[in-house]
């Protein structure tokens, strides 16, 4: 029981070393890229998924490139590319308990718990979306859709009355979801019978009437009080993915698009998805289209033109 999701590709091996640069802001909030000088221009909020081992280290494990450097080293592609390209960004992670398995000590909290915590800490703590002409992109990998339906139902509904979580939401711009089960996952509905399976497992099921509220909730939030201000981009697996000795499509089509309009699907499994082999691969050229359309009428400084004013 101590593979994760994350670490289950074809040709994985040892388990990489956590990236250089990375900053601790609260149990939760971990910092992966500030602006060396200024405000920053954009914030990009990176959320991981289920986890079937420890979950601690999943908010950097989740985003290693499906391709090491030359000199092998484990790219992590957030700081490395985007990171790299845009060198006026806030680029952060979330860490919370996702594992699959519950213990003594992991898979006890539920979605709601979890969306109220990481909520408070990413705008008390870490300051997200309190600075001005500053949109905020969420990028989730599966679960981690959910958990940010979760972070903004939590900002709109018990924080409401808060002017640091009224800004967030309305400097909140778009979304990425890659593979996200948005209706829920038939495989999550077997593995909910196994003994001592977490929290998180039952709110993947395809039945499921806490999966059903959370869509509805944050679907009237963005269609009532935030229509037309906030973009869609959806990524999805096409190929089977193998693990537990099971082999599955993890996330169908249908509950990965989830009636958004931008979509894309992309010759991956489940976990290598969100791994991006090349800059050039959808996968991450999806994120740059988002931010390309949650900054129109805004300019991003690019690595480019900070060079071109040396």
């Amino acid at each position: 029981m101590g593979v994760s999701w994350s670490t289950m590709l074809p040709g994985a091996g040892a388990e990489p070393a956590m990236p250089d640069g990375i900053k601790k802001i609260s149990d939760r909030v971990y910092s992966l890229s500030e602006p060396k000088a200024g405000p920053p221009e954009i914030e990009i909020v990176f959320v991981h998924g289920l986890q079937f081992s420890d979950y601690k280290d999943a908010f950097w494990r989740t985003w290693i490139a499906g391709v090491k450097d030359e000199d092998g080293t484990e790219i992590f592609w957030p700081k490395a590319w985007l990171g790299d390209e845009l060198p006026r960004a806030r680029i952060l992670s979330l860490s919370y308990d996702s594992s699959a398995w519950r213990t003594n000590k992991q898979g006890l909290m539920d979605a709601y718990v979890v969306g109220e915590t990481l909520v408070q800490e990413m705008v008390g703590m870490a300051k997200v979306g309190q600075h001005k002409n500053c949109p905020v992109v969420f990028v989730a990998h599966s679960l981690g859709g959910l958990m940010v339906k979760e972070i903004v139902c939590k900002a709109q509904g018990k924080f409401r009355n808060d002017l640091k979580f009224q800004n967030f939401l309305q400097n909140i711009g778009g979304f990425l979801f890659y593979a996200t089960p948005h209706d829920g996952a038939k495989l999550a509905d077997t593995a909910a019978k196994v003994p001592n399976m977490g929290e998180m497992v039952r709110l993947l099921g395809v039945i499921n009437k806490e999966l059903g509220r959370l869509n509805s909730q944050f679907k009237q939030i963005a269609a009532e009080e935030f229509a037309g201000k906030w973009e869609f981009v959806v990524v999805a697996e096409t190929h089977v993915t193998e693990f537990y000795g099971i082999s599955a499509m993890v996330v169908e089509e249908a509950s990965a698009r989830h009636g958004y309009k931008t979509f894309y699907s992309v010759s991956e499994d489940h976990f290598g998805v969100c791994k991006p082999k090349e800059r050039t691969n959808t996968s991450y050229m999806a994120l740059l289209q988002l931010l390309e359309l949650v900054t129109v009428g805004k300019s991003l400084t690019l690595k480019s033109e900070m060079e071109d004013l040396r």
